[in-house]
Parts: structure tokens; sequence; C-alpha cells
């Protein structure tokens, strides 16, 4: 499988202030999520739908390092298949939690 050249996750998103949201891993910052209004210039706030737009923007970018570590447990598992139902439940199980983990975090319910 291709080496990871992004920053190693976990990635968390913070509100800095009412215009910026930071996205960090392990202390680094990774990204920021800038959300002005372009019709006036001078209004720099949060536009369609107050920050909760940029909120949701940021938390979905700093979930993507757990979405794509569940893609690859998923691409993992079929290409290895031995045919062990047994095994096959265990390993569903995982990636059922970490999708539902990656989910959780991309919708701010974790």
């Amino acid at each position: 499988m291709e080496s990871t050249k992004h920053t190693p996750g976990p990635w968390t998103a913070e509100q800095r202030d009412h215009t910026h949201m930071n996205i960090h891993a392990q202390g680094s910052h990774v990204a920021a999520v800038v959300r002005y209004a372009t019709s006036d210039p001078g209004n720099r706030k949060f536009t369609r739908g107050g920050s909760e737009v940029g909120a949701a923007n940021a938390r979905l970018i700093a979930a993507a390092p757990d979405s794509l570590g569940t893609l690859r447990a998923i691409l993992e598992w079929t290409e290895s298949r031995d045919g062990d139902a047994r095994t096959d439940e265990n390993i569903i199980g995982t990636i059922g939690q970490m999708a539902r983990a990656a989910i959780a975090k991309a919708t701010g319910q974790q």
C-alpha cells in the first residue's frame, strides 16, 4: 500500500475566533477554515448558516485521516479474505467501529 504523505492523525478542529476554525495534529497546525462574507468585505463573520458551516467543514477535514484509515482497513480486508467466517465477523466489527468513529468525528457527534 502507498505510504502516507500527509500529516498523520488524529486531527482536531478547534474554534479560533468567529471567522476561523483551525485543524491541528500532534500540536502542529495542519489547516484553517476561514469564512468571510463576500458581499460585504467589512463583515468578517462566517456566512451561510453562520459559524456552523465553517465548523462543519473543519470537522469534516479533521476526520479525513480517520476516514482514510477506515477505507484502508476495508481494502486490506477485501484483499486478504481467507473465508473464515469468524475472522470476517471480527474484522467487520472492527471496521464498523472505525467507520462509526470517523462519522461521529466528521459530524461533531464525538
